[in-house]
């Protein structure tokens, strides 16, 4: 027999007690709350006045500098900035002690948070493009630190920079943007009168940067004359770390107005940092290359060169890139995409619709459907160093090759690369919309099957019969069955199998994960579905009720 010790009733009074007098005799330290009251930009002490940047001046120097105007800044801990409804404006100007232009946030300010009254209430403003104008934010304006800036419930519309970081730029500090919008933001290259034009609405160097349930759309990287621009929305490098949550990035462009460049990159992120991680957002409608004709540029979405991407429960669509990868140019050391949705993506004038791949790659319970390419691999374009594993996946409705004569061919998956490996996925019923030699549509190059595949037209590493493939030949394609594209519960479009589609029960159980892209559980049936859904065995209910 076991026993368990309970103290007396009169010891457990007394912790409680103690606690309860630790608790209310302990001093409390609370946050200066500065309030603005002003929609002016100006600096003009004891005028009764509290501007935001004479706010942030004073969190700055963690005292007043306003004559009583504003309540005074502290270290510790954070200074929050209360910014009513309204439009803030701030003033041309190119400095970085905060007398003019951007609002200049020191790291020996300590932390900071900007809460505004709602994204459609606040707006802080640039002053549009004119001669001398600034960016909105700039963190760690003296260097970078362990520093937390925050922005909550607002807008930062209309910034203009001549250099990276239309809206903001982030030095080495910790920046966090929730339920915000950034939005009609330009990164501007004018040859000789900046180092770069990238990062249409944020620049990163170093430092970590948290966006969550906010919008980044309208904004871009510029040349006005032949340059390198890279990042749409976000350029981010040395050693930067990203976190993208229930997020959209949408309609943000890199562009040279300079017919056949093809130095430009990344619709909306250009990556070359540290970690990248989307979870439960959408990437749609970015874009990348040139003003004019010959629109070339690489990653309509993005181009990630750093040492991790994860993108998770998340849609990646219709994104255009003029040379390669509609959607994702991957040139980093490993990427991972999980229960996401990568649709209509296009690359008009080369290869990999969706995604060029030059890394470790791992596809599990995703979705490729209705990507596009002028020559081949609509879906994923595996180069020569890449590595890529698909497991659970459905490659679908993708076509390549949409001018006649060119040999497409391989309009779902194409591997050039060292090794490509597949398992319990669906390569079936994509287009080669060419008239060249005939190739398989869904597959080409050299696979290892694991097993449990349904492919349309049978490609080099899957033979009909062995391993539980499903295979077909281009005279007698493979019919997957599918619905089309659609809203069948979870956060993304998915494919779902008819009852009779021979992907039903068809898989690897001991591989499958344990649920499906949607997040149903997986076995669902007798056996676990071939694909991205889970479906399990037909229910017939033996009465339906006439309405």
């Amino acid at each position: 027999m076991s026993y368990t010790h309970v103290p007396p009733p009169a010891i457990v009074l007394g912790v409680a007690l103690g606690l309860f007098l630790w608790l209310c005799l302990t001093p409390v330290a609370y946050a200066a709350d500065i309030i603005v009251n002003s929609t002016e930009d100006n600096t003009i002490a004891g005028d009764g006045l509290c501007t935001l940047r004479e706010a942030v001046n004073n969190a700055n120097a963690n005292a007043d500098t306003t004559a009583g105007d504003c309540r005074a800044g502290a270290l510790l801990p954070a200074d929050q900035i209360i910014i009513p409804a309204g439009v803030y404006t701030l003033t041309p100007g190119l400095d970085n002690t905060n007398a003019h232009g951007d609002l200049d946030i020191r790291t020996a300010g300590g932390n900071l948070e900007l809460v505004g009254a709602g994204a459609l209430s606040t707006t802080i403003s640039g002053p549009g493009y004119v001669v001398g104008t600034d960016r909105i934010l700039h963190t760690g304006v003296d260097g970078p630190g362990a520093v937390i800036v925050e922005v909550h419930n607002l807008t930062l519309r209309d910034g203009h920079a001549p250099q990276g970081g239309g809206a903001i730029y982030i030095n080495g500090t910790y920046v966090l943007i929730e339920e915000s919008v950034i939005e009609e933001c330009e990164a501007i290259y004018a040859g000789g009168m900046s180092n770069n034009g990238n990062g249409g609405a944020i620049y990163m160097s170093g430092g970590d940067l948290t966006i969550l349930n906010s919008v980044l759309v309208n904004n871009t990287a510029r040349a006005s004359v032949i340059g390198d621009v890279k990042g749409g929305a976000i350029h981010a490098t040395n050693g930067a770390n990203v976190l993208i949550e229930e997020s959209i990035l949408q309609e943000n462009h890199a562009v040279v107005p300079d017919i056949g460049s093809d130095r430009t990159s990344a619709g909306a992120i250009f990556f070359n940092g540290g970690n990248l991680t989307l979870r439960r957002s959408q990437i749609i409608s970015n874009s990348v290359g040139a003003t004019f004709s010959d629109n070339r540029g690489f990653g309509g979405a993005i181009y990630f060169a750093g040492v991790a991407l994860q993108i998770v429960a998340s849609t990646v669509a219709d994104n255009t890139a003029g040379e390669a990868a509609g959607a994702l140019y991957l040139d980093g050391a490993r990427a991972e995409i999980v229960r996401s949705t990568f649709s209509g993506n296009r690359a008009p004038q080369g290869y990999g619709g969706a995604i060029v791949n030059w890394s470790v790659l791992t596809i599990t319970n995703s979705t490729f459907s209705g990507n596009l390419a002028k020559l081949t691999a609509a879906g994923v374009a595996n180069n020569s160093a890449g590595v890529l594993s698909l497991l659970n996946s459905t490659f679908t409705d993708n076509a390549c090759a949409i001018e006649g004569g060119i040999a497409g061919g391989a309009c779902g998956v194409y591997n050039w690369g060292a090794a490509a490996t597949v398992q319990n996925s669906i390569l079936a019923g994509n287009r080669d919309l060419g008239s060249g030699r005939p190739l398989s549509p869904d597959a080409g190059g050299s696979f290892t099957s694991l097993g449990h595949n349904v492919v349309g037209v049978a490609a080099d590493g899957f033979i009909d019969g062995v391993n539980g493939d499903k295979v077909g030949t281009l005279s007698s394609p493979l019919d997957a069955r599918l619905f089309g594209l659609g809203a069948n519960g979870g956060p993304t479009a998915t494919h779902l199998p008819a009852w009779d589609s021979p992907v039903i029960s068809a898989a690897d159980a001991a591989a499958c994960p344990p649920n499906d892209q949607r997040g149903v559980t997986r076995p669902a049936g007798a056996g676990c579905d071939v694909g991205a859904v889970e479906m399990g065995a037909p229910h017939f209910l033996p009465y339906l009720q006439r309405e």
